[in-house]
């Protein structure tokens, strides 16, 4: 790993920074870029909820760190003067046991309700983002280990992702360091992403 690149646990002290990052991942293209400073907006107040509601024993966000140039002073997250030392915020991912989205369910006649079949927590990894200009440096692929050995830290011995079905870099990425493709029972919307489980036992720590 980049001896420049310092991982951390984030504190809701980086939500803006992380919401600011996640954004500008996530919602750039097209006609979604000109509503950023409100979405920004909604990312942040959703994310510092979570941080402040959700346990350490089933929810855990990183981000990564990194000592830029002063010209770079915003890498993509928060201007240095309020960062650490010299880092600034280039990489986040959260990590929390939650149940699948798209449980199966057994629809009743009506008045009865639909019934959904309770399903079990899983280790789930989201919002796993670098910024565009520190990408291709191994960045995604260091947070990805960290929820991994976090996994293991929760006897866990599955991890599990989503990602767009038309996003085939970060396939590859997911392929390459062990990911493969199962079920989610999501319907339709399993069109539009992928759900990833790879097996921890098989990652040495590192």
């Amino acid at each position: 790993m980049d001896p420049s690149l310092h991982l951390r646990p984030a504190t809701d002290v980086d939500a803006a920074s992380i919401a600011a990052l996640l954004s500008k991942t996530f919602y750039s293209d097209g006609w979604l870029s000109y509503c950023i400073p409100l979405i920004q907006i909604a990312v942040y107040t959703d994310l510092y909820l979570r941080m402040q509601t959700s346990f350490p024993s089933t929810y855990q966000c990183w981000v990564a760190e990194k000592k830029v140039r002063l010209a770079d002073q915003w890498c993509g997250s928060r201007p240095l003067s309020q960062s650490s030392s010299q880092y600034a915020i280039v990489g986040t991912v959260e990590l929390a046991l939650k149940p699948l989205a798209g449980a199966p369910e057994f629809p009743f006649p009506f008045p009865y309700p639909t019934f959904k079949v309770p399903q079990p927590p899983v280790a789930y990894i989201s919002n796993l983002a670098v910024a565009t200009s520190h990408r291709h440096q191994g960045i995604a692929q260091a947070l990805l280990h960290r929820c991994e050995r976090q996994v293991r830290d929760w006897n866990r011995s599955m991890v599990y992702l989503h990602v767009q079905s038309s996003n085939y870099s970060a396939l590859s990425l997911y392929r390459k360091l062990g990911h493969r493709e199962t079920s989610d029972n999501a319907g339709a919307l399993s069109l539009q992403r992928t759900l990833l489980a790879k097996p921890v036992q098989a990652i040495a720590d590192t």
